[in-house]
C-alpha cells in the first residue's frame, strides 16, 4: 500500500478509537468528489469527517524526498446538543490528543505528525446551527527511490 494510503487507515483507526470511547458519534470518511458534506444525514453527533489527503514532496537527497501528507478532518457538533461553556474547546482537544499520543502514527509518519486546528464557526444548513471546525494533521515521510 502507498504512504499516504498507510497514514490514512491509521488516522481512521484513531477516529473509530474516539467513536468507540463515545468522544465522537459518528466517523465518515469521504470521497473525492463526494456530495457537499451538509447535504448529507447526519445520524450521530459530533460527527467527523475524513477529507481525502493531499501529498507535498521536498528533496532531502538524490535518494530521498520527504511528504508532507495533510488530511482535514471536519468536526459537526449540532448546536442543540452542545452542553457546557467548554464542550466544544474540550471535543478539539480530545481530538488533537489522540493524535499527539501516537505522533508517528504507528511509524507511518516517521518525521511526526502536527496537529492543528481552526477556530470553531457556526454554519446553517437545512434549518439547522451546527458548530464546525477542522483539525489538520500534517504527517511527515521520508521516501527513498533507488
Amino acid at each position: 500500500m502507498s504512504a499516504i494510503g498507510n497514514i490514512k487507515l491509521k488516522i481512521i483507526d484513531h477516529l473509530n478509537a474516539l467513536k468507540t470511547a463515545g468522544t465522537l458519534g459518528q466517523v465518515i470518511v469521504e470521497q473525492a468528489g463526494a456530495q457537499n458534506m451538509f447535504d448529507r444525514d447526519l445520524l450521530v453527533y459530533p460527527s467527523a469527517i475524513l477529507l481525502p489527503g493531499t501529498a507535498e514532496g521536498n528533496v532531502e537527497s538524490n535518494q530521498d524526498n520527504l511528504y508532507l501528507y495533510s488530511f482535514d478532518i471536519v468536526v459537526v457538533m449540532k448546536n442543540d446538543n452542545i452542553t457546557g461553556q467548554t464542550a466544544v474547546e474540550d471535543l478539539l482537544e480530545a481530538v488533537v490528543q489522540e493524535f499527539n499520543k501516537d505522533f508517528t502514527l504507528g511509524g507511518t509518519a516517521v518525521g511526526a505528525v502536527d496537529p492543528t486546528s481552526s477556530s470553531p464557526a457556526a454554519i446553517e444548513s437545512s434549518g439547522q446551527t451546527y458548530t464546525v471546525f477542522v483539525v489538520t494533521l500534517k504527517a511527515k515521510t521520508l521516501l527513498t527511490f533507488n
